[in-house]
């Protein structure tokens, strides 16, 4: 079983996010650890897209962003929206990642 936390850090200086996952791959390779937190981005007009400051360590080489739309919860078919990024595993330095709206793609229950 994959296990997956995270953990928002807030204090005067700063703000982030920590996530840390265990995957536990299937004999064919295939593994999935997520977490899920409600996030108001508030008013969106005018803005391009989510600007992610990350760095990766171990052998997770791809992460993805995945969006709800609220007004849409409760509805029996929900579509997300997923943009999905590389990240450099060989950096102890962060990078910034840009992940424009017009890059996440439509999907319903993952397709």
């Amino acid at each position: 079983m994959s296990k997956a936390v995270f953990s928002l850090q807030k204090s005067k200086v700063f703000q982030r996010a920590v996530m840390f996952a265990v995957i536990n791959p299937q004999p064919n390779g295939a593994g999935f650890a997520g977490v899920k937190s409600n996030v108001t981005f508030g008013d969106v007009d005018g803005r391009e897209g989510i600007l992610l400051q990350c760095r990766g360590q171990g052998s997770l080489k791809y992460w993805k962003v995945v969006l709800t739309d609220s007004e849409f919860l409760g509805l029996t078919k929900l579509y997300t929206y997923e943009a999905k990024f590389p990240v450099n595993l060989d950096s102890e330095d962060f990078e910034t990642v840009r992940l424009p709206f017009s890059e996440f793609k439509a999907f319903y229950r993952g397709q």
